[in-house]
């Protein structure tokens, strides 16, 4: 009988900043961020709103390359507005 440790999930590590222009940030969105932090996907560190540029910096670790984790944000925003 093999008894093998069980495996873990990576821990997010991989830097990640998103910028939105101001009016983009909606509530989707924003639950498609929270989505990914519930599964342990991302860890959201840092939220900055810039009213004079007009932007929201989103600044988060993932367990995923950038893009791959834009690419699960899209889904999970798809899914959000169902």
């Amino acid at each position: 009988m093999s008894t093998q440790a069980p495996m873990r999930q990576a821990e997010p590590n991989i830097p990640c900043v998103d910028v939105w222009p101001l009016p983009s940030l909606t509530r989707p969105v924003m639950s498609a961020y929270n989505a990914l932090a519930g599964r342990g996907e991302i860890n959201v560190k840092k939220i900055t709103v810039k009213k004079s540029a007009g932007v929201v910096v989103v600044e988060y670790l993932s367990t995923m390359p950038q893009d791959w984790t834009r690419q699960a944000l899209k889904k999970a925003k798809e899914e959000h507005n169902g």
